[in-house]
């Protein structure tokens, strides 16, 4: 894998996580909160909220990868990564369909998120994802893969791009839920 490939994707990942920090700022409370029920089931700082606990879970995710002792696994024929086809099509295409999964219970936000707490998660979540720029150059070196719930066995820069998919697709589903208010 080319260390710029990474480098692209930890790129476009926080400047989506920008982008949504400028929506954040410049948006009214009640747009950003109030649920827009023919779109979506949540409101945008749901959304918001639910992306950091979903990267959140993902750095966890690539951390756990990169303390793996075997460094063998990628390699082992044995242990290949198993995708799914719809992890192969998500992962090829760079985009996820929506409205087709259901998030697991533990990155779910809680009802009724407020603002203030979306913010708070995403500085959070930001910080984390920045402390990872000391790694992101290695990242092509890290054996093994843990396994995604839908889209099967991830390595870790699988688990990277899949973050910034996952991003880039809450984005625009925020941009949507507010362009019906303007």
């Amino acid at each position: 894998m080319q260390p710029r490939r990474i480098e692209k994707e930890y790129a476009k990942l926080r400047a989506s996580l920008d982008a949504i920090r400028e929506i954040l700022g410049t948006r009214a409370t009640t747009e950003l909160e109030t649920p827009r029920t023919d779109q979506s089931s949540w409101s945008p700082v749901e959304h918001v909220v639910h992306l950091c606990l979903v990267n959140d879970w993902i750095v966890g995710a690539i951390d756990d990868l990169r303390d793996t002792q075997d460094s063998d696994a990628s390699r082992d024929p044995e242990k290949r990564p198993r995708r799914t086809w719809v992890g192969r099509l998500a992962m090829t295409l760079g985009w996820i369909p929506r409205r087709r999964g259901k998030a697991p219970e533990f990155v779910r936000p809680e009802a009724r998120t407020d603002l203030d707490s979306a913010r708070e998660a995403l500085d959070s979540s930001r910080a984390r994802i920045d402390a990872c720029a000391e790694w992101i150059p290695n990242l092509d070196s890290t054996p093994g893969f843990s396994p995604h719930h839908l889209f099967g066995d991830l390595s870790a820069f699988d688990w990277l791009r899949f973050a910034r998919i996952h991003t880039d697709h809450h984005l625009k589903i925020i941009v949507d839920l507010l362009r019906t208010t303007a």
